[in-house]
């Protein structure tokens, strides 16, 4: 028999089908809880997709006062659920400054849980657009921080600005990001290789968004590799892949038969691919860490991972040799080294894998939020 527990109700900007990494773990993490036997809802912008096990209440509009009204609606329903919010403010309208949807959430009588997947703009240069939105997305995260009974963050270096943010907020824990993809089928991942790849020769694969911060550096690289190495190819999986591929192919048009973007792909084809190929390249301007979603896929799917470390590194990316992490000014070199040497490669895939099962992996998520609401 599963223990007796409340029942959680998950407040998400996002969720499937829309697309977004919040969503998607919030399906996720939705789905994990209802398996461990507590009865789970979630409250979303409508349409919300339907998940086994789990009750979904679609909200209208964007967290207007028409959905938090709805919301308000739903919790009475039901009861006492612990309400854990995944809070991204962009995920929640008004161009990430819904001052009215944080100030509802302070006014809740059941101090909510919070799950911080990024905390608020830094105030940077000297842009007046810029200096609002830092101003009112750290005003909010304030309130979020000040109104909540428990703080989640993905990253401990959230959690420190959350202290300089709320000081009298309560302390948050660590409660790392898993891989939003399922494990690859073997047939499938060779069948996407097949495709790709041109004979007896690699293949490195990136997944994400590919914003414009990062396309600079790995439209750099792939376009100096594939230069490099004419038997090699290269996929990009995920939103922005295009315009990636677009740029390198305006320097570098012969590149076009081996530099293949697939844009937005089903979780289970995104696993096919990243599972096919010999080296993954994932660029984060802050460093990897626990909150990269599109980092923690690469781990679980056991690929050899090149990514540079920052000021949100946490240290046990570096203490597990689970990962290639390039130095300064040495990305492309880094990347030629890993890719003349398979037995390296092999090495850190497994390692990484190893890594992600004992840290990052779903149902540590699952054990640390039901340990804490017991």
């Amino acid at each position: 028999m599963p223990d007796a527990r409340p029942g959680w109700a998950l407040l998400s900007g996002e969720y499937p089908p829309a697309r977004g990494g919040v969503g998607d773990y919030t399906a996720q993490l939705a789905a994990a809880l209802a398996a461990a036997g507590d009865e789970v809802h979630v409250l979303a912008p409508a349409p919300a997709a339907a998940t086994p096990g789990v009750t979904v209440h679609a909200l209208p509009g964007c967290f207007g006062w028409r959905a938090r009204r709805r919301a308000e609606a739903v919790l009475r329903e039901l009861g006492t659920p612990r309400l854990l919010v995944q809070y991204v403010p962009h995920a929640y309208g008004r161009r990430a400054m819904n001052l009215g949807f944080t100030r509802w959430l302070a006014r809740q009588a059941a101090r909510p849980w919070v799950m911080f997947h990024e905390v608020a703009v830094r105030t940077e240069g000297g842009d007046p657009r810029r200096r609002l939105l830092a101003a009112v997305t750290q005003r909010m995260a304030r309130q979020v921080a000040a109104a909540a009974a428990r703080c989640f963050v993905a990253t401990p270096a959230w959690g420190e600005w959350l202290r300089e943010l709320a000081p009298a907020a309560a302390g948050a824990d660590w409660l790392p990001v898993p891989s939003n993809l399922p494990p690859a089928e073997a047939q499938a991942a060779a069948q996407a290789r097949a495709r790709l790849t041109p004979a007896a020769g690699w293949l490195i694969a990136s997944l994400g968004r590919f914003e414009l911060h990062q396309r600079r550096r790995l439209g750099w690289s792939l376009r100096a590799l594939l230069q490099r190495h004419p038997r090699g190819a290269a996929v990009l999986v995920g939103g922005g892949g295009e315009a990636l591929r677009d740029a390198v192919l305006a320097e570098a048009p012969g590149l076009a038969p081996r530099l293949h973007a697939l844009g937005y792909r089903p979780a289970a084809e995104a696993a096919a691919h990243l599972a096919a190929a010999d080296l993954v390249l994932q660029s984060y301007p802050d460093g990897v860490s626990g909150r990269r979603g599109t980092a923690m896929a690469a781990l679980a799917q056991g690929r050899c991972l090149l990514t540079d470390a920052g000021d949100a590194t946490e240290p046990v990316w570096r203490q597990s040799d689970g990962v290639a992490l390039a130095p300064e000014g040495e990305w492309l070199a880094t990347a030629e080294a890993l890719l003349a040497d398979p037995e390296r490669r092999q090495r850190l895939g497994e390692a990484g894998r190893r890594l992600y099962q004992a840290q990052f992996a779903l149902e540590h998520t699952v054990r640390r939020l039901r340990e804490a609401g017991a």
